[in-house]
């Protein structure tokens, strides 16, 4: 509890900072001795004056092992005593060299912190960084690209989007994209191309396109997309899946207790690919009175519990049948399987026992005392010693 209360309060001492600019996220395509100044102001959100320090850094996750920091010139370094409501500006020069060895996109984050005072104790400190990607091309030509796509319902075109970068020092003469859907037997339903472009070094291109459900059977399929380009090709795919206005019943409670009120589950899943609104579900167990569950609204191909109260207090021991319609839509579902009604768990025994969650916190507890009685007897056998 002193752990806590101290981390509260070193953290409700923490003041805030913000950086305005332009834009907070620059894009540098390397040319030999490459130089520009780029302006930021610091936000301080303090009522009282604080120190604010500049720093540059560079991404050791951005899959590069160069440290292009040393090309950063921040000025100045420092801010004194800066008050609410000023915004002092600083300066980050990039003056890059005549050759960077190492290709790929380097990252590196230019900030402003907080500048803690020089005392003991842990502290919090705000900060804010602003991102820089420097792209240095590869030798000959270099593709990248991804693919993005989504489950549709029938009738409505698959949307296949193709972003491509030419990351090399040469120009892509011939590019195309061949899109090819396949069925869960990975039979080819159908196939199309893009147009033909051309990509120069350093450049960018994204390219669209549908596929047509029309006809399709609900269920999963396969977009693949080949990336055809100077005699060159690579592949992606993407499941997805085509779905109809339907809901399926995937589980139910097998078995309640006599003599008590159960709680009864039902699973249902969603082959929709949009929200089904106002969904609910009516159990009944043999002859007896249904009960209904709370509605719920479905997501695309979500799944979801319903619940409901059956009372078994009159119920006799047995397997009886379980009659479960789902309604949604103006439409209905249903499925009929065997329920078991047990006898002998009362409910006072059923709230006697307990779960492994709570043996596991008691045994924590208790661990947590053992631990803290036995500081304790160490702690007073120094101090008996030191006297």
């Amino acid at each position: 509890m002193i752990f806590l209360i101290l981390i509260l309060s070193i953290n409700s001492e923490a003041r805030g900072i913000g950086m305005r600019s332009g834009s907070l996220t620059t894009s540098i395509d390397f040319v030999p001795n490459f130089q520009y100044t780029y302006y930021y102001s610091v936000i301080p959100y303090s009522e009282e004056p604080i120190d604010v320090g500049m720093y540059v850094e560079n991404d050791n996750n951005d899959g590069t092992t160069s440290d292009l920091s040393r090309y950063f010139i921040i000025e100045p370094a420092v801010f004194k005593g800066v008050m609410t409501k000023q915004e002092p500006v600083f300066s980050v020069t990039v003056r890059l060299p005549a050759e960077i060895k190492e290709p790929g996109t380097h990252k590196l984050h230019v900030g402003a912190s907080e500048v803690s005072p020089e005392t003991g104790g842990v502290g919090v400190k705000a900060a804010v960084e602003a991102i820089f990607y420097i792209h240095v091309p590869y030798d000959g030509q270099y593709l990248t690209y991804s693919m993005e796509t989504e489950s549709v319902n029938q009738g409505t075109p698959i949307p296949v989007t193709l972003t491509l970068a030419n990351l090399g020092k040469e120009t892509i003469n011939e590019l195309y994209g061949e899109i090819v859907l396949l069925d869960s037997q990975k039979k080819e339903i159908d196939r199309i191309s893009t147009s033909k472009i051309r990509l120069e070094s350093q450049k960018n291109k994204i390219m669209k396109s549908e596929i047509r459900t029309a006809g399709l059977f609900a269920g999963e399929y396969v977009v693949n997309a080949t990336v055809h380009y100077d005699g060159k090709q690579v592949s992606k795919y993407q499941k997805v899946k085509v779905g109809e206005l339907k809901l399926t019943i995937i589980n139910q409670t097998q078995e309640i207790f006599s003599g008590k009120v159960n709680e009864i589950n039902v699973e249902i899943g969603s082959e929709w690919a949009e929200t089904v609104k106002n969904v609910y579900a009516q159990i009944q167990i043999g002859d007896h009175l249904p009960v209904k569950t709370l509605s719920e609204d479905l997501l695309g191909f979500q799944k979801v519990r319903l619940k409901a109260f059956f009372d078994a207090t009159n119920i006799k021991p047995g397997t009886y049948n379980l009659i479960t319609k789902v309604y949604y839509e103006e439409k209905m579902t249903s499925k009929t399987t065997a329920i078991k009604v047990i006898k002998g768990a009362s409910v006072e025994s059923a709230e006697g026992n307990i779960s492994f969650t709570n043996i596991l916190l008691i045994v924590i507890i208790i661990a947590v005392v053992i631990i803290n009685v036995v500081l304790f007897k160490i702690l007073l056998k120094k101090k008996d010693e030191k006297e």
